[in-house]
């Protein structure tokens, strides 16, 4: 009998748009990984476990422009979940010594 493994990925999707010549460019991140790639990767899975209905609903995902950025990878949750409060603790760290410098304070 063979078991099922399952990852866990914590990603970041980063949408921050670039003006240009009047124009908003969203930035796209050179990887080694293209957006068809990682797309076409999603929905082969969600095809698997959920159908071609489930498929379809995750396709409307497809329209918005946007980045991912993998943050972590493991095998079990709780080092995904350890990681992402990690993230966030310094995410909040940075954002709330950039606003005391423009004198905001959160």
């Amino acid at each position: 009998m063979v078991r099922f493994k399952h990852r866990w990925i914590l990603f970041q999707v980063n949408q921050d748009p670039v003006i240009e010549n009047g124009q908003i460019v969203y930035p796209r991140a050179s990887l080694k990984l293209n957006d068809q790639m990682i797309s076409r990767a999603i929905y082969n899975q969600i095809e698997i476990y959920y159908g071609q209905f489930g498929k379809g609903l995750g396709s409307v995902a497809a329209s918005v422009p946007c980045s991912i950025s993998i943050l972590r990878v493991s095998g079990t949750i709780i080092f995904v979940q350890t990681a992402a409060i990690e993230w966030d603790r310094t995410y909040y760290i940075r954002e709330q010594e950039e606003a005391e410098k423009k004198g905001n304070i959160i």
